[in-house]
C-alpha cells in the first residue's frame, strides 16, 4: 500500500474530529481522553464502544477505499496480471504481462473468492495501479464503474448517519463533564441528539430512511456491478493437466466455511448467527509440470471426508505434499496422503 492510500484513511477521521469539534467543541483527541479516565464510571460505555467501533470499522475503511478507487481511476495507470490461482480466498498471485522475469506478485482480493479449476490459469486480468509502483497488484477493473462508485456512497451514507449516533454517544458526556448548564446542547443524550438534528434540518425519520435507502440501495448498486474483465491466456495448461490425471502438490492454507442464519425465538424477535456449514477449502501449491507455481483450492465436506482436513492441516505444517487425482473441469478430483 502505498502512502497516498495510507493517508486515506486518515481523511474519515479527520472528517469525524471536525463534526465533533463543531457540535460539541471538542476534538477527538479529547473526547478519547476523557473516555480513557472515566470509561469505568461512564454510563452505558460498554455499548457505546460497541456501536462505534461496528460504525466506524465500516465507515472509515468505505471512505478511505472509495477515495483511493477515485484516485486509481484519476491518476493510476492499466495492469495487465497474468493470473496463477489463489493461495488462498483473499490472496490472489499473478506476474506482469510486460514483466520479462515474470516476477511472482500477490495482492488482497476483496472479492474473497477461491479457484477450484486449472482453466482460469495464465489468463489475463486487468487492473489499475500507482504509477511508478512496480510488483503490486491494483485494484480491479470493474471497480471503475458508476455501479461500484454509487453502491460504494450508499454504503458510506448509511454507515456515517450510524456514525454520527455512535459519536453523539461517545461525546456528549465528555461534553456535559466540560461545559454542564452553560453548554449548547441541553437535556438528556436522546434531546441533544435532536438539537443537533435540528441544525442540520434533519429529523430521525430522515436518519432512518437514509440508513436503510443507502442499505438497499447500496446492495441493488452492487449486484449491478459488471463482472470482470478477463482476456485471454497467454500461456497452454500442460497437456497432461486432464481428468483422470495423477499428480502431487503441496497444501498451503485451509479454511473452514460460515455462513450467517436468522433465528426466530417464541416472542417472535429473531437474531443472526454464525454457523459452521461443514465445507471445508484447502488450497494447493502446483509446481510440477508448470514452470511457475500455479495455486487450485478443493472444497469437501466433512461428513464425506472426516479425516481429510486433518491430513491437510498436518501437511501444510510439514510442508508435505499430498497426491492429487484431477476431476472433471479441471478441478481437483481426489486427494490423499502419499
Amino acid at each position: 500500500m502505498s502512502t497516498i492510500h495510507i493517508l486515506f484513511l486518515f481523511v474519515p477521521v479527520y472528517l469525524i474530529h471536525r463534526y465533533l469539534v463543531h457540535f460539541y467543541h471538542i476534538g477527538l483527541p479529547g473526547i478519547l481522553r476523557w473516555w480513557l479516565f472515566n470509561f469505568t464510571k461512564a454510563e452505558g460505555a460498554g455499548f457505546i464502544f460497541f456501536s462505534l467501533i461496528f460504525s466506524w470499522m465500516l465507515f472509515i475503511p468505505l471512505t478511505a477505499g472509495i477515495l483511493s478507487t477515485g484516485y486509481l481511476a484519476l491518476f493510476g495507470e492499466e495492469q495487465e496480471l497474468v493470473y496463477l490461482g489463489h493461495k488462498d480466498k483473499s490472496l490472489g498471485t499473478y506476474y506482469d504481462l510486460h514483466d520479462k522475469n515474470r516476477t511472482i506478485i500477490s495482492g488482497y482480493d476483496v472479492d474473497n473468492t477461491y479457484n477450484l479449476s486449472f482453466e482460469p490459469i495464465y489468463r489475463i486480468n486487468y487492473f489499475a495501479k500507482d504509477r511508478g509502483h512496480d510488483n503490486q497488484v491494483g485494484e480491479k477493473e470493474n471497480r471503475f464503474t458508476l455501479y461500484y462508485f454509487t453502491g460504494t456512497l450508499m454504503f458510506i451514507l448509511a454507515f456515517g448517519v450510524f456514525s454520527m449516533g455512535s459519536a453523539h454517544a461517545m461525546a456528549y458526556q465528555p461534553y456535559k463533564a466540560k461545559f454542564g448548564d452553560s453548554g449548547d446542547l441541553q437535556g438528556d443524550g436522546n434531546e441533544s441528539f435532536d438539537m443537533i438534528l435540528t441544525k442540520l434540518h434533519l429529523g430521525k425519520g430522515h436518519l432512518v430512511v437514509m440508513v436503510f435507502g443507502g442499505l438497499i440501495l447500496g446492495v441493488v448498486f452492487q449486484a449491478n456491478v459488471p463482472d470482470e474483465r478477463v482476456g485471454p491466456k497467454v500461456n497452454t495448461i500442460p497437456s497432461v493437466i486432464k481428468e483422470g490425471y495423477t499428480t502431487s502438490a503441496i497444501p498451503v492454507a485451509f479454511n473452514k466455511h460460515y455462513k450467517t442464519v436468522r433465528r426466530s425465538n417464541s416472542s417472535g424477535s429473531s437474531s443472526s448467527e454464525t454457523v459452521d456449514t461443514g465445507y471445508r477449502f484447502a488450497s494447493f501449491m502446483f509446481t510440477k509440470q508448470f514452470d511457475l507455481p500455479v495455486y487450485v483450492s478443493y472444497r469437501f465436506h466433512i461428513d464425506e471426508f472426516p479425516e481429510l482436513a486433518n491430513q491437510i492441516q498436518h501437511n501444510i505444517a510439514m510442508h508435505r505434499e499430498m497426491t492429487i487425482v484431477i476431476g472433471r473441469d479441471l478441478r481437483i478430483g481426489r486427494i490423499s496422503d502419499r
